[in-house]
């Protein structure tokens, strides 16, 4: 597939966010930072942190200047998201030859846990091959092989398809609070 330059993608992405082409240029682009960065967090971690930026980037995209800035406003997105990895990386203490996660607080908020509920079932209803992606990526733990497999599409647009579900529960989770927890 073809790739497109940072102009060429704002604008395709402008005219339709579904667009194959610009999808496929922005994850090879996320993806190369990514490597560069987040190479020592393993191929597990790059990938997580290509959707979530990609994500980040469909949410806020009427916040871009423009197409002369596109490629700032997509690394500022990535830089927010390595910030995550690596933050999330000092929360595991080495003990010996095993690795324990460190203790976390008394678990998610009950009021947090049922608007996300709430979201993951409008998901499921607006959007069903999202959610059902969604649902292999962070409640089973399945790579995007597996969630390509399962929904009939190859691994990097099941990525995307991931991508566009994280985008959509962020924006329905903003939506519900006002724009308090969109980028959560």
């Amino acid at each position: 597939m073809r790739t497109l330059d940072w102009a060429g993608m704002y604008e395709a992405l402008m005219r339709n966010r579904d667009d194959p082409t610009a999808w496929f240029s922005l994850e090879q682009r996320v993806r190369t930072w990514a490597r560069e960065a987040l190479a020592t967090r393993g191929t597990h971690v790059i990938e997580d942190a290509v959707a979530d930026t990609c994500a980040e980037v469909l949410v806020s995209l009427e916040r871009a200047y423009g197409a002369e800035t596109f490629d700032g406003f997509c690394y500022g997105k990535f830089l927010n998201v390595r910030r995550k990895y690596w933050q999330d990386g000092k929360r595991v203490q080495p003990l010996g030859d095993d690795d324990m996660a460190a203790p976390e607080d008394d678990g998610p908020d009950p009021v947090e846990l049922a608007l996300l509920r709430q979201c993951l079932e409008w998901l499921k209803v607006a959007h069903p091959k999202e959610r059902c992606a969604v649902d292999l990526r962070f409640f089973s733990d399945r790579s995007a092989t597996a969630i390509g497999e399962v929904i009939g599409v190859h691994a990097g647009y099941a990525r995307q398809i991931v991508s566009r579900g994280v985008a959509h529960l962020r924006k329905c989770i903003g939506e519900k609070t006002g724009g308090q927890h969109a980028a959560t």
